[in-house]
């Protein structure tokens, strides 16, 4: 089984990449990139591990001044529940893990100041402690996922993240004026097999997000097709009948989370209306590993709601449930 410390380093790394990658640029901008004179890294153990200290290290990256500082946020990711769910066997495994995540924030008073995108006549000013969450949040906003090979087996890894949250400021031994983010995972480990999340399906351009599904190819079949096959008992011998098929027809059974999109309005138009409209749907599934990577095989199919229906509970996102059959192009 994979170890809890591979677990935190995937977060270091998902967190050390955003700190570099384009795509969070404004995100840094507006938080940790306006901090003067000091760049951040995180550091994250395992149940403990040892404080890292900020260091001056702008010999070792040219474009940066000497007088920069790399701050170190340190972390620690606590496993206290592991537990395998349905479907352990000798050669596949799934566990859930419920771990959560500890950031220290030294210099927690640390403010920067920066120009308002929005009205560049103002001026914002956030605090370090602020910027790291906003960072943490925006990051671990969208579930992650991960295949790792470690030992001959892949493990695919999946996360859920809670909406960090911001403890007491103290004055802690080495750090100083300190305060602690905490953020709570779920952890999905499946150890020799496939992820249900490798299913994508999308209708006309749009993706599902389906909180559970079914996918099924039925045969139309024409029965009672004698063959030259016999079955003789102490009562004679018989003709054996067997079916040919004809044709085949693709299933999809999914429920989702009632959302306003074009596909919902559509669905709820067969449900109220009766309108029977033709859809562009696209299907990947996920076929062999190749390599330690996983292949999958998508195709578009043309298909038209069999069924649809909604249902409600107090409090709780309205949801569908929706059958799907192909149709003639």
């Amino acid at each position: 089984m994979i170890s809890t410390q591979l677990l935190a380093n995937l977060i270091q790394e998902r967190l050390n990449g955003v700190l570099t990658d384009g795509e969070y640029s404004n995100i840094r901008n507006f938080g940790l990139d306006s901090f003067p004179n000091k760049r951040y890294e995180f550091r994250i153990f395992a149940e403990d591990g040892e404080y890292k200290k900020s260091e001056n290290r702008g010999a070792e990256v040219s474009e940066e001044p000497t007088n920069t500082f790399t701050q170190y946020i340190n972390g620690v990711l606590k496993t206290p529940v592991t537990s395998a769910v349905d479907g352990a066997s000798v050669d596949t495994y799934n566990a859930a893990v419920e771990a959560s995540l500890e950031l220290l924030i030294p210099n927690c008073d640390d403010v920067a100041t920066f120009t308002d995108p929005d009205d560049p006549t103002e001026s914002v000013t956030v605090r370090l402690q602020d910027a790291v969450a906003i960072l943490v949040n925006t990051v671990f906003g969208v579930p992650t996922e991960n295949y790792i090979t470690e030992g001959g087996i892949t493990y695919y890894i999946g996360g859920r993240y809670s909406r960090a949250s911001v403890g007491g400021r103290q004055n802690r031994p080495q750090v100083g004026l300190s305060v602690i983010l905490t953020t709570y995972i779920s952890f999905a480990v499946v150890a020799a097999g496939v992820s249900s999340r490798e299913i994508k399906l999308k209708i006309n351009g749009e993706s599902v997000y389906f909180n559970r599904i079914s996918i099924a190819r039925t045969s139309v079949q024409e029965n009672n097709t004698l063959s030259d096959d016999n079955i003789s008992n102490e009562s004679g011998i018989y003709g054996v009948s067997k079916a040919r098929t004809t044709a085949t027809q693709l299933v999809i059974a999914f429920s989702a989370p009632v959302r306003p999109v074009a596909f919902n309005s559509a669905l709820t138009r067969y449900i109220m209306l009766g309108e029977i409209v033709k859809n562009e749907v696209e299907l990947t599934m996920p076929t062999v590993y190749n390599g330690g990577e996983l292949e999958t095989l998508t195709k578009t199919y043309t298909m038209v709601f069999a069924q649809g229906g909604t249902a409600g509970e107090e409090n709780l996102n309205a949801s569908f449930d929706v059958r799907l059959v192909e149709e003639m192009e």
